[in-house]
């Protein structure tokens, strides 16, 4: 009945994914009325940093591979598979960086470094700590903190069969089965051992820079506005 009411009373949609705008139409509404328009990113506060100096603010070696995670210490999102990856490497050069809640709520160890919650224009400098962004999710609409890390210059380690396909590709990061530990422990290993893969997929980044900005997102919103109105 909700669903009714709402297709009665809404003009148009903006869906932030095309699997969300697939799961609208099979709800029911018209697919003339929904429009793909994913999150952005803020490219003048999310940006390339100096790593080393990032790194030392955080307290972390600078010598070690910092694997980074942000997001809700919860099951959907996946920080202990990280750390279950990360056990199975059982390398000591890696270290773990988790943002987003309470130790208590991780399996334990002894190469993760955890901070709660932090205000945005603290991400930054975090995000910069990091070498690769990893995100075993298991569904998202579309995922602002991966923007935010491709802004930074982070490949990504992230899941097959959700919406971030629409995100990351073989040049941005890997896309693994994000309930398979041992592949998200061999993506880790991978841009971890092979120099020449990570640093191409770090020019990449920064060379697409700029093509997913807020601005560009306003205005697109802001023509379905002036065509609906």
């Amino acid at each position: 009945q909700r669903v009714l009411a709402l297709k009665t009373k809404v003009n148009h949609i903006i869906s932030v994914s095309k699997e969300n705008r697939e799961q609208l139409i099979e709800l029911g509404f018209s697919p003339d009325k929904i429009s793909v328009i994913p999150n952005a990113v803020n490219y003048d506060t999310f940006k390339p940093l100096d790593k080393n100096i990032c790194k030392e603010k955080l307290g972390l070696s600078s010598d070690k591979f910092t694997v980074g995670f942000i997001g809700h210490f919860i099951h959907r999102k996946g920080p202990n598979r990280v750390i279950n990856a990360i056990k199975l490497l059982n390398d000591e050069n890696i270290q773990l960086v988790c943002v987003g809640g309470n130790k208590e709520q991780l399996d334990s160890n002894n190469f993760t470094k955890v901070l709660g919650a932090v205000p945005n224009y603290q991400l930054p400098e975090i995000y910069n700590a990091f070498d690769i962004f990893v995100l075993p999710t298991l569904n998202e609409g579309n995922c602002n903190v991966i923007e935010e890390a491709k802004a930074c210059g982070i490949p990504i380690i992230s899941s097959k069969g959700t919406s971030v396909e629409e995100q990351v590709d073989d040049f941005t990061g890997i896309l693994v089965n994000p309930l398979n530990i041992e592949e998200i422990a061999e993506a880790i290993l991978k841009l971890k051992n092979d120099k020449s893969l990570y640093e191409s997929m770090v020019k990449t980044l920064i060379a697409k820079r700029g093509e997913n900005s807020i601005e560009q997102r306003a205005n697109k919103i802001n023509n379905i506005f002036s065509q609906i109105i």
